[in-house]
């Protein structure tokens, strides 16, 4: 097969990122698609399944698939396109159990990089060591699972993509660690900056994965606040809407408060901050500094909710101006456009041809 009938593989789901990642470089004039091993539902903390109908341009298995028929789709899949990968980047997982596609790209010296999202790569026993208000309790098996996997991919994908939590794992085990932002398409964003004045803020938080996200210190500072008086509109969003029913409740509100107990941010909290609006998160200390300059979330915790919303609420001038900064963050460390260029110089460094 010729080099210009090949693409560029974008492997995984991952919140969307996949298919951002391979529409803008396509549009930059790299051929790129993204598959999905599975369909898009999700398990939320009660067990049921939600559907996000994150976009992508192919899903290999269905969500009703038995485990069998998900490793027959998935190996057909293999065989079908293993000869039109230019390059993969795997999100989260790779392709086969036993993981030999990644040993057969190797082989046939396929350039690969790998991006992790939420705990994928996430090894409790630093997490714990450097974040006080980490949410998971000490897990020596899981974390000596999670160390095994890492350091198995390692042998045979070199490279990793991933924001400065996870990258922080992945130095442990891979050559070479990319500083990688999540994309977002603005023109698909609903740009609402909150008014200078507001009499009656509208507060946001979606509580899937409640423990995680600190939900329980979010209701609490909220209820603290309401017992004092002070005058806003709080919602909890329905944690089974899709991406674009999402996009829509956070374009409604001033303020999202996003989680407070991982210490890094995520993709949704990226969708506010396009939106313009005031993203409370939490950002652990010692990576603060490996964010860009000017990063205008609003940096809190289960101990200093309550304080950080209690300013804005007395001060609302700054949620506009929050909001403003938020949008203009998004727009030039988030852009698909400018998020892509640098994934192109990357993948050009790693091999690309």
């Amino acid at each position: 097969m010729k080099r210009s009938d090949k693409i560029i593989y974008q492997y995984g789901n991952l919140a969307g990122w996949p298919y951002f990642y391979a529409k803008g470089l396509s549009d930059l004039g790299e051929k790129s698609i993204s598959v999905k091993p599975v369909e898009n539902d999700f398990v939320k903390d009660d067990g049921t399944m939600a559907r996000r109908n994150l976009p992508t341009h192919k899903s290999v298995c269905r969500a009703s698939d038995n485990r069998l028929k998900r490793l027959i789709k998935k190996l057909i899949f293999f065989l079908r396109n293993r000869n039109r990968i230019r390059l993969i980047h795997y999100h989260s997982t790779t392709m086969l159990p036993g993981f030999f596609d990644i040993i057969y790209f190797k082989l046939m010296k396929i350039p690969m990089i790998i991006t992790w999202g939420g705990g994928d790569a996430r090894i409790i026993g630093i997490a714990r060591e450097k974040n006080p208000y980490f949410y998971l309790e000490p897990d020596e098996k899981r974390d000596k699972e999670t160390i095994n996997k890492l350091r198995f991919i390692s042998k045979y994908v070199k490279n990793v993509a991933a924001d400065p939590e996870l990258s922080e794992y992945s130095r442990l085990f891979f050559d070479k660690i990319y500083i990688l932002r999540q994309p977002i398409d603005l023109k698909k964003i609903l740009l609402n900056i909150p008014q200078r004045n507001l009499d009656c803020p509208r507060l946001l938080h979606i509580p899937t994965y409640q423990n995680c996200k600190g939900t329980k210190y979010i209701l609490e500072a909220v209820e603290r606040l309401k017992k004092e008086g002070y005058n806003f509109d709080f919602r909890l969003m329905e944690a089974n809407l899709t991406q674009k029913q999402t996009r829509k409740r956070i374009s409604e509100c001033d303020i999202y408060v996003d989680e407070l107990r991982v210490g890094s941010y995520g993709m949704t909290a990226v969708e506010a901050m396009a939106s313009g609006k005031v993203v409370i998160t939490y950002i652990r200390d010692d990576l603060v500094n490996e964010y860009p300059e000017g990063l205008p979330v609003v940096n809190s915790n289960p101990d200093t909710v309550y304080n950080n919303l209690k300013n804005l609420l007395e001060k609302p001038e700054l949620i506009s101006e929050i909001g403003k900064k938020s949008r203009e963050y998004a727009e030039r460390y988030h852009d698909t456009k400018v998020v892509c260029s640098q994934l192109i110089d990357i993948y050009k460094e790693i091999g690309m041809k």
